[in-house]
């Protein structure tokens, strides 16, 4: 019997991934496997990133109306009344552009004034908010200004008529 030498051995291996033309059904089915988990992996990320991106979204437009309905309190636009989950579409129009459709998230505000120890001060809390059955992750976002209150700002106004009226 004759031992084959490590040149027939190697010559031997060498012709046979020469003559060897396609995948075997091994290699296949582990590239497969590679590709479906990676693939498996993007899937997962993209979806995390469209939820991220719509949960940014939600809370810069609670952010925009609640500085809106702020700046409506303020000028007086929105009574100075506290309120509870009000819809927000519901606020009298201002004929200003409309940059957000606050009807398609359902959107509601809550306005609370409470009075401060300081003298003539009001705390205004204003929370905009998506109710819990509207979608499932509901956004919200609150603002708290101090303000002269309604008596007060008429006084302070009272006398700096009396003092222009005065002369000097």
């Amino acid at each position: 019997m004759q031992v084959p030498s490590k040149t027939t051995t190697d010559f031997r291996a060498a012709s046979l991934l020469k003559n060897r033309r396609g995948l075997t059904l091994l290699e296949m089915i582990i590239s497969l496997a590679i590709l479906s988990g990676a693939v498996a992996i993007l899937v997962g990320l993209s979806r995390t990133g469209s939820i991220n991106a719509a949960n940014a979204r939600n809370t810069t437009q609670a952010q925009l109306l609640c500085e809106s309905l702020m700046s409506q309190v303020k000028t007086g636009i929105i009574p100075l009344e506290s309120v509870f989950e009000q819809p927000v579409n519901n606020f009298p129009d201002s004929g200003a552009i409309n940059l957000y459709d606050a009807s398609d998230y359902k959107w509601v505000y809550s306005l609370e004034i409470n009075t401060l120890d300081e003298n003539g001060l009001v705390e205004v809390i204003v929370t905009v908010s998506q109710p819990p059955s509207s979608t499932a992750r509901p956004v919200s976002c609150q603002l708290v200004r101090w303000m002269l209150d309604k008596e007060t700002a008429r006084e302070i106004q009272q006398d700096n008529q009396s003092q222009s009226e005065t002369p000097q």
